[in-house]
């Protein structure tokens, strides 16, 4: 009769666990897709600025060499 109630004690608290860490898994996941998003638009500004910011280290680099 104890182990069942025993059984019973610690179903319950797992039961109570559970939905709090799904809770937290799924936060998680949200910022992962955020934070993916978030790297795509930086990816694709980089693209878009790479041959700027070329022009300028060779800008750069002139300067220095004059120094």
């Amino acid at each position: 009769m104890d182990l069942v109630k025993t059984y019973k004690e610690m179903l319950g608290y797992q039961r109570g666990i559970v939905p709090k860490k799904i809770a937290t898994y799924q936060g998680g996941l949200v910022r992962l897709t955020e934070t993916n998003k978030l790297v795509a638009e930086l990816e694709k500004n980089l693209v878009i600025l790479a041959p700027e910011i070329e022009v300028k280290e060779k800008d750069t680099q002139l300067l220095v060499v004059d120094l």
